[in-house]
Protein backbone atom coordinates (compact mmCIF):
# COMPACT_ATOMS: atom_id res chain seq x y z
CA UNK A 1 0.00 0.00 0.00
CA UNK A 2 3.01 2.34 1.01
CA UNK A 3 4.45 1.82 -3.18
CA UNK A 4 0.63 2.85 -4.10
CA UNK A 5 0.18 5.63 -1.75
CA UNK A 6 3.73 7.07 -3.42
CA UNK A 7 2.57 6.68 -6.64
CA UNK A 8 -0.54 8.12 -6.48
CA UNK A 9 -0.43 10.92 -3.54
CA UNK A 10 -0.13 13.80 -6.41
CA UNK A 11 -2.68 12.59 -8.39
CA UNK A 12 -4.88 15.97 -7.45
CA UNK A 13 -2.09 17.82 -9.35
CA UNK A 14 -3.18 16.19 -12.54
CA UNK A 15 -6.71 16.49 -12.34
CA UNK A 16 -6.11 20.62 -11.26
CA UNK A 17 -3.63 21.12 -14.24
CA UNK A 18 -6.35 18.49 -16.23
CA UNK A 19 -9.42 20.99 -15.48
CA UNK A 20 -7.53 23.82 -15.87
CA UNK A 21 -6.74 22.56 -19.74
CA UNK A 22 -10.42 21.81 -20.07
CA UNK A 23 -11.38 25.78 -19.21
CA UNK A 24 -8.58 27.02 -21.37
CA UNK A 25 -10.09 24.90 -24.58
CA UNK A 26 -13.88 25.44 -23.44
CA UNK A 27 -13.52 29.44 -23.35
CA UNK A 28 -11.15 28.91 -26.69
CA UNK A 29 -8.40 30.47 -24.84
CA UNK A 30 -10.15 33.35 -23.51
CA UNK A 31 -9.63 32.07 -19.65
CA UNK A 32 -5.91 31.33 -19.42
CA UNK A 33 -4.99 30.60 -15.90
CA UNK A 34 -1.39 32.11 -15.16
CA UNK A 35 1.12 29.51 -13.83
CA UNK A 36 1.38 31.11 -10.38
CA UNK A 37 -2.41 30.64 -9.94
CA UNK A 38 -2.27 27.35 -10.94
CA UNK A 39 0.46 26.67 -8.80
CA UNK A 40 -1.10 28.47 -5.35
CA UNK A 41 -4.52 26.31 -6.56
CA UNK A 42 -2.59 23.13 -6.79
CA UNK A 43 -0.84 24.07 -3.03
CA UNK A 44 -3.62 24.28 -1.92
CA UNK A 45 -6.17 22.10 -2.86
CA UNK A 46 -4.31 18.65 -4.91
CA UNK A 47 -4.31 16.69 -1.34
CA UNK A 48 -7.75 16.49 -1.44
CA UNK A 49 -8.48 16.24 -4.71
CA UNK A 50 -6.15 13.34 -4.56
CA UNK A 51 -8.55 11.83 -1.68
CA UNK A 52 -10.79 12.26 -3.85
CA UNK A 53 -9.57 10.50 -6.73
CA UNK A 54 -8.24 7.53 -4.97
CA UNK A 55 -11.78 7.44 -2.77
CA UNK A 56 -13.57 7.08 -6.34
CA UNK A 57 -11.06 4.50 -7.08
CA UNK A 58 -12.17 2.82 -3.94
CA UNK A 59 -8.44 2.26 -2.54
CA UNK A 60 -9.75 2.94 0.62
CA UNK A 61 -10.47 5.44 3.68
CA UNK A 62 -6.38 5.30 5.11
CA UNK A 63 -5.05 6.14 1.90
CA UNK A 64 -7.28 8.94 0.98
CA UNK A 65 -6.78 10.55 4.76
CA UNK A 66 -2.77 10.21 4.30
CA UNK A 67 -2.91 11.71 0.76
CA UNK A 68 -5.33 14.44 2.57
CA UNK A 69 -2.62 14.93 5.21
CA UNK A 70 0.08 13.90 3.66
CA UNK A 71 1.94 17.81 4.00
CA UNK A 72 0.80 18.05 7.93
CA UNK A 73 0.87 14.38 9.14
CA UNK A 74 0.27 14.97 12.49
CA UNK A 75 -3.11 16.05 11.87
CA UNK A 76 -4.15 13.05 10.22
CA UNK A 77 -6.41 10.70 12.10
CA UNK A 78 -4.56 8.16 14.24
CA UNK A 79 -5.92 5.73 11.65
CA UNK A 80 -3.75 6.90 8.63
CA UNK A 81 -1.26 9.08 10.73
CA UNK A 82 1.82 6.29 10.46
CA UNK A 83 0.97 6.32 6.91
CA UNK A 84 0.83 9.66 5.79
CA UNK A 85 4.00 10.14 7.69
CA UNK A 86 5.31 7.59 5.31
CA UNK A 87 4.17 9.82 2.16
CA UNK A 88 5.38 13.16 3.86
CA UNK A 89 9.04 11.02 4.05
CA UNK A 90 8.60 10.56 0.30
CA UNK A 91 7.85 13.69 -0.94
CA UNK A 92 10.19 15.52 0.97
CA UNK A 93 12.85 13.01 -0.26
CA UNK A 94 11.68 13.90 -3.60
CA UNK A 95 11.98 17.28 -3.48
CA UNK A 96 15.32 17.46 -2.45
CA UNK A 97 16.32 15.04 -5.24
CA UNK A 98 15.20 17.65 -7.47
CA UNK A 99 17.36 20.29 -6.21
CA UNK A 100 20.71 20.91 -7.46
CA UNK A 101 22.23 21.39 -3.88
CA UNK A 102 21.39 19.26 -0.56
CA UNK A 103 19.02 21.53 2.05
CA UNK A 104 19.86 22.41 5.08
CA UNK A 105 19.38 19.47 7.64
CA UNK A 106 18.46 21.54 10.08
CA UNK A 107 14.64 22.27 8.87
CA UNK A 108 14.73 19.22 6.75
CA UNK A 109 11.59 17.74 6.48
CA UNK A 110 12.88 13.65 5.31
CA UNK A 111 14.37 13.60 8.78
CA UNK A 112 11.56 14.81 10.65
CA UNK A 113 9.19 12.45 8.87
CA UNK A 114 11.91 9.91 9.92
CA UNK A 115 11.44 10.61 13.19
CA UNK A 116 8.05 10.59 13.49
CA UNK A 117 7.99 7.13 12.13
CA UNK A 118 10.56 5.76 14.90
CA UNK A 119 13.52 5.77 12.50
CA UNK A 120 17.03 7.32 12.86
CA UNK A 121 16.96 10.92 10.86
CA UNK A 122 20.46 10.27 9.96
CA UNK A 123 18.77 7.75 7.54
CA UNK A 124 18.32 10.98 5.63
CA UNK A 125 21.75 11.13 4.32
CA UNK A 126 21.93 7.28 3.28
CA UNK A 127 18.82 7.59 1.19
CA UNK A 128 19.50 10.78 -0.79
CA UNK A 129 23.20 9.39 -1.52
CA UNK A 130 21.28 5.92 -2.36
CA UNK A 131 18.41 7.83 -4.59
CA UNK A 132 20.94 10.28 -6.18
CA UNK A 133 23.36 7.08 -7.16
CA UNK A 134 20.22 5.62 -8.97
CA UNK A 135 19.14 7.99 -10.92
CA UNK A 136 22.68 8.77 -12.30
CA UNK A 137 22.77 4.73 -13.09
CA UNK A 138 19.26 5.06 -14.91
CA UNK A 139 19.93 8.52 -16.60
CA UNK A 140 23.35 6.53 -18.02
CA UNK A 141 21.22 3.71 -19.51
CA UNK A 142 18.61 6.19 -20.69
Amino acid sequence: MGFLGGLVHDVGRAVILSFAGDVRRSSRGALQPQEEELHTIMGVLHAQMGAIVTDSWHLGEELAAAIVHHHDPAQAPESAQRFSWLLCAGDELAKQLAQKEEGDAADDGVAAALQALGLDPELRTGLLEEAREEFEELGKVL
